[in-house]
């Protein structure tokens, strides 16, 4: 019986290429193939010797087998496949008796010339694999292999499947330039689209139209090669015959056109006509010169963005931006209900002045999402607001989580119960396991190596963070567990930072998620200082980086709410950085969320489920209490590390006393005041240290927490 889902899914699919379509019209224009004039012209010849009454049987056989075959050619321009079955021209075969879906080759080829789906009954049905669209070969692996999986599907079909769905990863990889097309004033573009659009929408009942129309030219050209054998025929004899029948017919449409012209003429005389041609022609004009003052390329490198004007070969620059240039980029929309051509993307200057403004819907999907990932790359430094972020980021058709929601319907049988062991490869090959790096309660992490056959532009090592779903659990509970794996991975997604975890990509198998994060060296702080304090000028050199992490998610109003020393790597190379996303969350007033975080480091408005920016800041100061104490604070407490060490400095134990105050208004409110005291903390510690090599002068700290070192002190660090 056939799933819900399956009956619901239904795709058409062209069936086309240029030497096919050039076959097709000469079929609307002469009937028969070029073969089959010759078909004709023997069948004419034997008819002929067996009697007048055989000659017009035979030929109204040509013209029989002739109209089936043209209309047999049109019918298989198009797949289809609907409600379980696979339909081409007048055939079909339900795909629930489908055995093998596999690929065969010409003899010395290396690619693949058919895609073959072998039934159980014996039925083999080949395709040209050059006349099917790259995402309609995509569509069919993935279908065969969700509704059909007693199927056995060539390795070959998936690997081009997913080499087609990575090439443009991998070519904006690879390329040190990328080239996006940018359709200013799109009436043009739009209009040469809609135009191309409906001409594939006709591309069966535009030929039969035409067919119809050529009637009388088919049924003479047929006529004249049925019967050629009766005549003195040659090659010149041919050719008269073929013109004459051409000459005919465009006598016929100069006649209709000589009249459209003569009728156009006497419209264009008139003086309202005069008017309104006059004033579409100064529009045009305009648009015309509007158009080329806009840039039809925008062209993206490792020095900046480029706006260049022109076609491919002959083009030339209109304006750049040096990506240390870029401050900020924004969306701006007239209203919230506007539409996405009404867009604009801004892009501004460290001093807020504005560089460029872009129309968003003049970027095609794949641009908008190449613009993005360069922003990102090339420019750390600029502050892409949520809203820009997330029009940029490539769309799905459907949400995610709905599409795992619809593959955990399918089946509740996991094929792994266990761990994954090293050897075991995920994600159609691509990941292969090289060894288990943690184990919690909803998952694993796991050390991957990338398969550098799949993509060979990144042979490395990844961590792979599994989620768990649940299985035999109520919908809802499904959906909540997918929501947190789809949230985690979208907000890492929109952040680009060097303090902060990059995710490479994720996936959905066996019932598990998985988040591909670049591989951190290192170990966490809770393992490198638990039962081992460190000394307080590390400490402050590490909060200094925590400062940096801080203030680039809230510019972004992105809040951890679990920034904790188990969340942040320390590389060898003594740098930082922050993990795990899982419960982050972008601020909006008057929100209220779950309750999350470790208790020792959680603050009360965060118990009440709201949290704020000054949230992150209170866990950062137990974070620092963690590093100087060794163990964790008391939970709902303001942390005074005086009380447990007293070689800390007072002004150190004043900021994490700052940090840890139980009311919001009485911390930090943002990592930019707290990084000011740090480093004037930093400073003390340092002076006393120089204090005493220098003979033990004395350095005075002001109430404000800045130094004061004395006159004789500051000389020697002078001199």
């Amino acid at each position: 019986m056939q799933s819900r889902q399956e009956q619901k899914d239904e795709r058409i699919m062209r069936y086309n290429d240029h030497t096919s379509t050039a076959a097709l019209w000469w079929k609307v224009i002469f009937l028969l193939p070029i073969w089959g004039w010759v078909v004709a012209a023997v069948v004419g010849a034997v008819m002929t010797r067996l009697g007048s009454v055989s000659t017009d049987i035979g030929f109204l056989l040509i013209l029989f087998f002739g109209i089936v075959y043209f209309l047999t050619d049109v019918l298989k321009r198009k797949i289809k496949i609907a409600d379980g079955t696979l339909f081409h021209g007048i055939a079909s075969q339900p795909l629930n008796n489908l055995s093998t879906f596999s690929v065969n080759y010409e003899t010395d080829k290396m690619i693949p010339k058919n895609i073959v789906f072998t039934f159980q009954n014996g039925y083999i049905w080949p395709f040209e694999l050059s006349r099917l669209d790259a995402k309609d070969v995509q569509y069919l692996v993935r279908y065969v292999d969700k509704h059909y999986p007693h199927c056995s599907i060539d390795p070959t079909l998936r690997t081009l499947a997913r080499c087609q769905e990575l090439s443009p990863q991998m070519l904006s990889a690879l390329t040190p330039q990328i080239e996006i097309p940018y359709h200013a004033h799109r009436v043009f573009a739009e209009t040469q689209k809609g135009f191309m659009t409906s001409l594939s929408s006709w591309s069966r009942v535009g030929p039969m139209l035409m067919w119809v129309l050529f009637s009388a030219f088919w049924v003479a050209s047929t006529w004249h090669a049925y019967s050629i054998t009766n005549s003195q025929w040659n090659a010149t004899t041919l050719a008269q015959i073929i013109g004459t029948n051409i000459r005919t017919v465009l006598s016929s449409v100069s006649s209709v056109l000589s009249k459209g012209i003569t009728g156009a003429t006497d419209l264009a005389t008139a003086p309202v006509a005069g008017v309104i041609a006059a004033i579409v022609s100064v529009y045009l004009l305009v648009s015309l010169l509007r158009k080329l003052n806009q840039p039809t390329m925008i062209v993206l490198d490792d020095s900046g963005i480029n706006f260049l004007q022109g076609y491919k070969f002959v083009r030339y620059k209109l304006s750049s931006i040096n990506w240390t240039e870029l401050g900020s980029a924004d969306m701006e929309r007239s209203s919230e209900k506007s539409q996405p051509d009404q867009w604009k993307i801004v892009l501004k200057g460290k001093t807020g002045n504005v560089l460029k403004i872009l129309e968003y819907g003049a970027f095609e999907p794949r641009g908008r999402a190449d613009f993005y990932d360069r922003l990102k790359h090339y420019a750390p430094g600029c502050l892409i607001t949520p809203a820009l972020a997330e029009a940029l980021m490539p769309q799905q058709q459907s949400s995610y989580t709905e599409l795992w929601l619809q593959s955990l319907s399918s089946s509740p049988d996991r094929e792994k119960l266990d761990p994954l062991e090293p050897g075991n490869t995920l994600n159609e090959s691509r990941y292969e396991v090289v060894m288990k790096l943690g184990v919690g309660g909803q998952g694993a992490a796991y050390l991957c190596r990338l398969n550098s056959s799949i993509d060979k532009h990144k042979c490395e090592e990844v961590v792979l963070k599994e989620t768990i779903f649940p299985i035999f659990v109520e919908e809802s509970v499904r959906r909540q567990s997918l929501e947190r794996f789809e949230h985690e991975a979208r907000t890492l997604n929109l952040l680009s930072h060097d303090r902060i975890v990059k995710l490479r990509d994720y996936f959905v198998e066996d019932h598990r998620g998985y988040l591909v994060l670049e591989h951190i060296e290192g170990q966490n702080l809770r393992n490198h200082a638990l039962g081992r304090p460190m000394n307080e000028k590390e400490v402050i050199e590490l909060a200094l980086q925590m400062c940096d992490m801080l203030e680039y998610l809230h510019e972004r109003d992105v809040i951890h709410r679990d920034f904790t020393p188990d969340n942040l790597m320390l590389e060898p190379t003594g740098d930082v950085k922050l993990i795990d996303f899982n419960v982050a969350q972008v601020h909006s007033s008057g929100m209220t969320g779950t309750v999350v975080g470790k208790h020792a480091y959680v603050p009360p408005e965060q118990f009440r489920g709201k949290p704020v920016h000054a949230s992150d800041i209170y866990a950062m100061g137990c974070t620092l209490y963690f590093l100087l104490s060794g163990g964790d604070p008391e939970p709902i407490t303001q942390s005074k590390i005086l009380n447990k060490r007293e070689d800390v400095s007072t002004a150190l134990d004043t900021i994490i006393q700052k940090c840890t105050t139980l009311k919001t208004d009485q911390r930090y409110q943002d990592a930019v005041a707290l990084r000011a005291d740090l480093q004037a903390a930093l400073l003390e510690t340092e002076g006393t240290k120089l204090s005493i090599a220098a003979g033990g002068e004395k350095i005075g700290v002001t109430p404000g927490g800045t130094i004061k070192l004395e006159e004789n002190l500051v000389k020697q660090e002078i001199d």
